[in-house]
């Protein structure tokens, strides 16, 4: 069983709970005015989680040991067009006098509202088919996400809104500018600066309004105009100021069709300097109301990023990336920009899948892997339960505390994944502050139990010296490279990764995770997953192979000995050699072209007590260098301008020529051979 308690008490008066965790347009304000009171005064950190339209649309997923920022620009070319569909938050606040943890989870389903101005129309999205088909076998309500989605807008959309006004704005703003210095209403920036040079065409549109103003004001009657496009509301209220300075001139929507915002009538009000203002403001007023109407969704994220609340997923790197994109701003286009924009964003971030691979009290704890329902079903366990505070869920926030094993379960349904998420890094939290008694924290203690202590009270803790070097490190999506968001990424551990290679065609990952999994550590009982070996290709003759090795274990004859030695003999199945020596040989000089004529071979036998040989390397003659350097020689003796390369750039040409060697791609043939499904499914997840 789960062994989670759950209290229920009377909802406080002021606020109306919802009937149900799901967050929909219909009771976005509500749910938005309850998380907002909740953020403020019960919470200590906020887990979430995100589900999305699709994963990657790349036709080639990238080597498991490319670099960190490629990767990046990898995710960000092949992943940022999908749609987030669910947003999940689930908030944990630790209660000291019940000696428990309050929970609030949400689940919103979110879509993009369908912007008619600004930069942001019709936002289109993808739909990746098995990503589609996933949700649906999760029994993910697609009507109420198209229908019933709460709608929001970027940030990037809603600045240019802002700094985009009404035609109405424009013309009051310079109107009140123009006749009342005094005024201390601040004009609105109006679309764009430069005045529009008027046409003889565009003359004679304003002189036939001219003459409908001075008809109105002659008969005392309201000055109202026939429909104009956007391009002649323009030019009116640019010239009105000037020509009327005691009018007022407002844009009047359609009464028969409000939607229709192309083609509008104006109306001309007389007023004084004092009444423009007035108007001005009231205007604004209902822009700006408009505005945050509009921003629907990202108004939860907006309050996330003022109060710097600590941020716990899941293996969340698509999850930042997409939040970031979609109610943040553009992607930055590098990797340190992007780090950097993390930092000043968002407050600290923890990842449950960074945290239950590399801290070595829990390490071993995770017998069916380090995936969120796995994980969260070991935590599950009374072996973490023993030493962890009650979780405490009112009214419709206990419809997840209250599921049990099994079918009952919503995994991939966000706001479940947001409160598994978050009770997992409590359970880890306090096995691993429990297993390290003499470590000075400053955890605060309950008055009721001495040994539960509240990892994250009121936020102050996350710089706890337990946890502190696991804070903001994000693992990369099927690859062994950790992203540190404050500093220099991870040097990963590649000890265990053998490079495999000159094997035949007919090798398969299938034939490689059985030779080598002799080699790898015992899975703990109770296990239903096989972890290591895992296979990543490199070309259709080689490939890296992660394992799981304990050097005592035993090896293939059943008795103790080496591995390594045994991975590594000359009589070994497959060709194996170190990680560290293969990226060693990458980074020597290449071998010289084909058309170098080869050295003849020294049968001579080395005496170590003779002379040593001359060490001045032989002279290179034209003939033996490669056609590019006597290409650049040539180019050197007709501009000597172009000999002065500096020594930087020498070496990045070196380094672009050993990242081509490490990490060259497999060519179509190739790919066709291995698969694609089958290149996907030996990363790591």
């Amino acid at each position: 069983g789960r062994s989670l308690e759950v209290v229920h008490t009377i909802n406080p008066p002021s606020f109306v709970f919802p009937s149900t965790m799901d967050v929909i347009d219909t009771n976005f304000d509500e749910a938005m005015a309850l998380f907002e009171h909740i953020i403020q005064t019960k919470c200590d950190f906020v887990a979430f989680d995100t589900e999305l339209t699709g994963l990657d649309c790349a036709p080639k997923p990238p080597l498991f040991l490319a670099p960190t920022n490629d990767r990046y620009q990898f995710l960000c070319k092949y992943s940022g067009d999908f749609q987030i569909s669910q947003f999940g938050l689930c908030t944990f606040f630790f209660e000291p006098e019940h000696d428990r943890y309050l929970i609030h989870p949400f689940n919103f389903y979110v879509f993009p509202t369908p912007v008619q101005q600004g930069n942001d129309k019709d936002r289109r999205f993808m739909c990746q088919a098995s990503s589609m088909k996933f949700l649906a076998s999760y029994k993910f309500d697609f009507n109420k996400w198209l229908y019933h989605g709460v709608p929001y807008t970027s940030r990037a959309a809603s600045t240019t809104n802002m700094s985009t006004p009404s035609t109405a704005s424009s013309s009051s703003s310079s109107s009140s500018s123009s006749s009342s210095s005094s005024s201390s209403q601040t004009p609105t920036t109006p679309r764009s600066q430069a005045p529009i040079i008027l046409k003889d065409i565009d003359i004679n549109f304003l002189n036939d309004i001219w003459k409908l103003v001075e008809e109105g004001l002659a008969h005392n009657v309201p000055i109202i105009t026939p429909k104009c496009n956007s391009f002649q509301r323009r030019i009116v209220f640019q010239e009105a100021p000037e020509r009327y300075p005691d009018m007022y001139v407002e844009s009047l929507d359609d009464p028969s069709n409000p939607s229709n915002r192309t083609l509008r009538a104006m109306q001309f009000h007389p007023c004084t300097p004092e009444e423009k203002v007035a108007k001005q403001a009231e205007k604004d007023k209902k822009a700006q109301a408009e505005l945050d109407k509009s921003a629907g969704f990202r108004r939860v994220i907006d309050l996330l990023i003022a109060t710097k609340k600590p941020l716990v997923g899941h293996n969340m790197l698509l999850d930042v990336m997409h939040t970031y994109s979609h109610f943040v701003g553009t992607m930055p286009p590098t990797l340190d920009l992007f780090k950097e924009q993390l930092c000043k964003t968002f407050g600290p971030i923890i990842d449950t899948k960074y945290l239950s691979s590399k801290h070595t009290s829990v390490q071993g704890l995770f017998p069916q892997g380090t995936g969120l329902s796995a994980a969260f079903n070991s935590v599950c366990n009374p072996t973490f339960f023993s030493q962890t505070p009650t979780i405490h869920a009112t009214g419709a926030f206990s419809g997840y505390t209250s599921l049990g094993d099994g079918a009952e379960a919503r995994f991939h349904e966000a706001g479940y994944d947001a409160y598994t998420t978050g009770v997992l890094f409590l359970r880890m939290a306090h096995h691993i502050r429990d297993s390290n008694p003499s470590t000075d924290s400053p955890m605060k203690t309950s008055p009721r139990r001495k040994k539960a202590k509240a990892p994250l009270p009121h936020g102050t803790n996350v710089t706890d010296a337990i946890l502190f070097p696991y804070i903001n490190r994000i693992p990369i999506v099927r690859s062994d490279a950790v992203i540190y968001t404050q500093g220099e990424d991870e040097v990963p551990d590649r000890t265990n990764i053998v490079y495999v290679h000159d094997f035949p065609e007919s090798v398969s990952t299938t034939d490689l995770i059985e030779y080598y999994r002799q080699f790898c550590n015992s899975p703990s009982s109770g296990s239903t997953s096989q972890t290591f070996p895992v296979v990543s290709w490199i070309d259709n003759h080689s490939a890296f192979v992660t394992l799981d090795v304990d050097p005592t274990s035993p090896g293939a004859s059943g008795e103790k000995a080496d591995v390594w030695a045994q991975i590594f003999a000359p009589s070994a199945r497959f060709k194996a050699m170190p990680f560290a020596s293969f990226a060693a040989a990458s980074r020597a000089p290449r071998p010289q072209a084909a058309e170098t004529p080869a050295r003849p071979v020294s049968t001579t036998i080395i005496n170590f007590n003779s002379p040593a040989p001359d060490p001045t390397p032989p002279t290179t003659t034209a003939a033996t260098k490669p056609k590019d350097r006597r290409d650049r020689d040539a180019k050197d003796e007709e501009d000597p301008s172009h000999k002065k390369r500096s020594k930087f750039k020498k070496r990045r040409e070196q380094e672009t020529d050993t990242k081509a060697f490490m990490f060259r791609p497999l060519d179509e043939e190739q790919h066709t051979r291995k698969g694609h499904e089958e290149a996907r499914s030996c990363s790591i997840m």
